[in-house]
């Protein structure tokens, strides 16, 4: 199969310095200095890694998969020599502290490029994303010693990490963990349970893998109040970071699956032979809280996988498009056989994806920017501010990308037919690939129940009053929009609909908790096609004030114009019909009786 990878980057360098304008943070600390001549030099390293080192592993990845032996995970041989290029060129902590190894870049700037590595072989960009955020971990909130230990070391890829919340009982419910851990010393553990569903949680990328566990201490609350995290390490470490004894953790079983064939899903054991120690990390019953900063993270994360993959089927589809030929133009009865993209059906199809996709991408590289910003603004208010709408923004980063993703995938095996269901070209692989991003980090149930009952609410609803105030704001200023006034009407009609949703909605948390939860999930798809129209349209607006100028690419910016202008009018509608199903608060899937189902 040849090179599969694509990606439209005149789009990202739009988001990225029109839209966000992100050569502004060159302008504060600690960015001071960078510009857009050192953001090009990162997207065009970062795209030729994945399209000449990354991309040729995609149906390798599927194909071989991993072998799985007496409790050891192999991986193909050219997954290593990716990995050394991948450590090599510093990819992994490319946004974090230099003072453990890190690039110092901005956030955005990592979430460019994960789009890219998630785009063109999302099996191994797990490896090292999980290390990624183990490190971040360690670096928030373990002690000197742990930090001098071990951060650096899963920075620049040495170690590999994981994250070991599920138990086979437990599922997503965390208040049941079981797994033990008993005092040794001062903040020495044995450790003692099974974890399942760990992704790479057994390989031999790395002589050593991080395990972050979730045990209970002996006598602690019970519930997610009694939780503990601490730093497991496969091989025990010595005090010079050298490789000692294996610390009893086992793997015992691989997951057969859909897809991700290129990617452990593990079952582990700790202290199978009660000799399984591990390191608190921080203070005692705080694991939860910690270790929401790197579930957070992963599931910011999990919509870039989303948005990699869909943006990669899309350029798969469209390129298909191009060159298929078959049948005359329905114009043209008796012409000659075109290319299907001039069949309507066809372009309805390309275009609902083109807008997906770039809606997609405003909104996690949007987030990446909150995410800055809510850490180096001068000002304490505009860092909350810009807390907020990170915290508010989340769970639709990753339940409505994935969502999304999945139907722009699907959309795009539609649009190659029989070849699409075929193994000849990557699409049906993306498809099967993606699947389980509404399922890991949370379940997209569990991430609707979160925006509704939770982020929407939160500090006297500061998250979500902040996000309307940004649309409301948008709407001031283009009311009267000489080219978009009809979108913009639309979305100001959406976001009242949305205003009135929400309040109606905490109304009925307090009276049926039932009916609160069943409208949980429609509710975030509502959100996600306000947030989306809203920042495509403000995109629209740009483009139409560039279209002005001489010089400028036509083509692009009428491009931009006509992919708002659609998702507004495609999308707007349909989400004020669902708000008012929504309103009317019916019951009927409370009402079956569970044997009737």
């Amino acid at each position: 199969m040849a090179n599969h990878y694509a990606v439209n980057e005149k789009d990202i360098r739009f988001v990225l310095y029109e839209h966000l304008r992100i050569q502004d943070l060159g302008q504060m600390e600690p960015f001071a200095g960078l510009g857009r001549e050192d953001f090009d030099q990162v997207l065009n390293q970062s795209l030729k890694l994945a399209q000449q080192v990354l991309a040729p592993l995609h149906e390798l990845s599927d194909r071989e998969g991993m072998k799985f032996d007496r409790g050891q995970v192999t991986v193909p041989r050219e997954f290593h020599q990716a990995y050394r290029k991948f450590c090599e060129g510093g990819w992994i902590a490319v946004s974090r502290n230099p003072e453990y190894g890190g690039g110092g870049l901005p956030t955005v700037m990592r979430m460019m490029t994960l789009e890219f590595f998630e785009g063109s072989c999302v099996a191994f960009a797990i490896y090292p994303g999980l290390g990624h955020g183990v490190g971040h971990l360690v670096e928030s909130f373990g002690d000197e010693e742990m930090k001098a230990l071990y951060t650096e070391r899963l920075y620049r890829g040495e170690w590999g990490g994981t994250m070991c919340l599920t138990e086979p009982q437990a599922g997503s419910a965390l208040a049941d963990v079981k797994t033990t851990a008993q005092p040794v010393s001062d903040r020495i553990y044995k450790i003692k349970g099974q974890k399942q569903f760990i992704s790479c949680g057994e390989h031999d990328l790395t002589p050593n893998i991080i395990h972050m566990v979730l045990a209970r201490i002996e006598g602690a609350p019970a519930g997610v109040r009694g939780i503990s995290l601490f730093l497991v390490p496969k091989r025990r470490v010595g005090p010079d970071g050298s490789l000692c004894e294996p610390n009893d953790v086992a793997c015992i079983a691989i997951e057969k699956k859909m897809g991700l064939h290129g990617s452990p899903t593990c079952q582990l054991s700790f202290g199978e032979n009660d000799n399984c120690l591990g390191l608190l990390v921080g203070e005692p019953h705080m694991g939860l809280p910690y270790m929401f900063q790197m579930m957070n993270e992963a599931r910011i994360s999990v919509g870039i996988q989303a948005l990699g993959q869909a943006a990669a089927a899309y350029e798969q589809a469209l390129a298909y498009c191009k060159e298929r030929i078959q049948g005359p133009d329905i114009a043209a009865r008796k012409g000659p056989n075109v290319p299907i993209i001039r069949h309507p059906d066809v372009r309805r199809m390309l275009l609902s994806m083109k807008s997906t996709v770039e809606g997609l991408r405003a909104l996690i590289y949007l987030s990446g920017y909150y995410y800055d910003l809510a850490r180096i603004h001068p000002n304490p208010a505009e860092r909350e501010r810009y807390e907020n709408l990170l915290e508010i923004l989340t769970p639709v980063c990753k339940a409505y990308a994935s969502d999304q993703g999945f139907r722009v995938n699907e959309t795009a095996l539609q649009c190659l037919a029989g070849y699409g269901y075929t193994s000849d070209y990557p699409i049906e692989q993306f498809l099967r690939d993606a699947k389980i991003t509404s399922i890991y980090e949370g379940t997209n149930g569990i991430q609707a129940l979160d925006l509704l009952g939770r982020k929407v609410v939160m500090k006297e609803g500061a998250a979500w009053k902040a996000l309307v105030k940004e649309i409301e704001t948008f709407l001031d200023q283009n009311q009267d929009h000489p080219a978009l006034g009809a979108e913009v009407e639309l979305l100001a009609q959406a976001l009242s609909a949305m205003i009135e949703l929400t309040s109606a909605l905490q109304e009925r948390s307090r009276q049926d908790l039932h009916g609160f939860a069943l409208a949980a999930t429609p509710y975030l798809e509502c959100m996600g096609d306000l947030i989306v129209s809203w920042l495509l349209l403000d995109q629209a607006v740009i483009a139409h004030t560039r279209l002005q100028e001489e010089g400028a690419d036509q083509e692009f910016y009428q491009a931009k114009l006509i992919t708002a202008r659609y998702f507004a009018q495609e999308r707007i509608p349909l989400g004020l019909s669902r708000a008012q199903v929504i309103g009317t608060g019916h019951r009927f899937p409370m009402e079956m009786r569970e044997s009737a189902f």
